[in-house]
């Protein structure tokens, strides 16, 4: 793995090929919904995009930059914690 990024209830693992893992609590983004998932699964929303650091932010909200400086957000836009107004997605949407 090359970075963690942790919140409670739960997790980010980005592994060393710029794919990236979530696990726990509110970690179902892909499939549109908040299920628990016990072990790490691959969200699959970056169109192949090769991500390159993770970060969690409060409120369930989570931040990747993929390799050419394109930052996605998604979770819960609680006090525009996303940086994206009006916009409270559970898909990663990249920030113009």
């Amino acid at each position: 793995w090359a970075q963690f990024a942790f919140d409670h209830p739960s997790f980010m693992a980005l592994d060393m090929s710029g794919q990236l893992y979530t696990c726990g609590t509110h970690s179902g983004h892909s499939a549109n919904n908040w299920e628990a998932k016990l072990s790490p699964t691959l969200l699959d929303a970056f169109n192949g995009e090769n991500i390159v650091r993770i970060a969690k932010g409060s409120g369930n909200a989570s931040f990747a930059i993929t390799s050419e400086g394109k930052l996605y957000s998604w979770g819960d836009n609680n006090q525009l914690s996303l940086g994206r107004a009006n916009d409270n997605s559970m898909h990663p949407g990249m920030h113009q």
